[in-house]
């Protein structure tokens, strides 16, 4: 498909879309209608529905590949949205937890930030590895070096991941799914499984959203 003056298109994994402005009818507020983007966005006849939600109006299809129509940034912008269980944290996302983490290669008092040479309890070494008890402290009292560090630090990211896929029931995009393995990092698997954003994300939150 070539696309028209005007617009921009990008490759996927499986198809090419023409960034062009959506329809009038997948903006307005509505029940639920079908039409045909075949000419507008995929090389393919998408027949689609759609639904007005709050926040958000959202493009559903009966296909493998969805396509989110995301009000958070532009009205011209569809994102693809997939499975979690299908998904992992993009590169970027690592970096930047990485980078919120900070790399020592020395045990510390994640309370105080200091260095330290006994085991205490928050004793911490590499990206925010917890060293559980004084047997695993006596592996790293002499530091470590980056590339363990890089090791710990994957190791210790797996369930969280994990437990973002096995928990989270919607189809996310790639910025939301790593948000919420950055969460799950920060919080715990206890804590992420518990909190109050999965029970909204999942749509199992009762309350009022102002009072979440």
């Amino acid at each position: 498909m070539n696309c028209s003056q005007g617009e921009s298109s990008r490759k996927t994994a499986s198809n090419e879309l023409c960034l062009s402005p959506p329809p009038e009818m997948l903006i307005s507020r509505g029940e639920q209608g079908e039409v045909s983007l075949n000419s507008i966005y995929s090389t393919k006849p998408i027949n689609i529905q759609y639904k007005h939600t709050i926040g958000r109006n959202m493009l559903l299809k009966n296909e493998l590949t969805t396509f989110r129509l995301n009000g958070r940034y532009t009205r011209t912008q569809c994102v693809k949205i997939q499975p979690p269980r299908t998904m992992q944290p993009t590169h970027r996302c690592l970096e930047l937890m990485r980078a919120y983490e900070t790399l020592s290669l020395h045990p510390y008092d994640d309370q105080t930030k200091k260095t330290i040479t006994k085991y205490c309890q928050g004793a911490t070494i590499g990206y925010g590895h917890l060293i559980m008890d004084s047997n695993e402290f006596k592996i790293y009292k002499n530091g470590i070096t980056k590339s363990t560090a890089d090791s710990l630090f994957e190791h210790d990211l797996y369930r969280f991941i994990q437990a973002v896929k096995n928990n989270v029931i919607v189809d996310l995009t790639q910025n939301e799914f790593d948000a919420l393995v950055i969460l799950a990092f920060n919080t715990g698997v206890r804590g992420f499984t518990h909190s109050t954003v999965l029970s909204i994300i999942n749509g199992n939150y009762t309350k009022d959203l102002r009072s979440a």
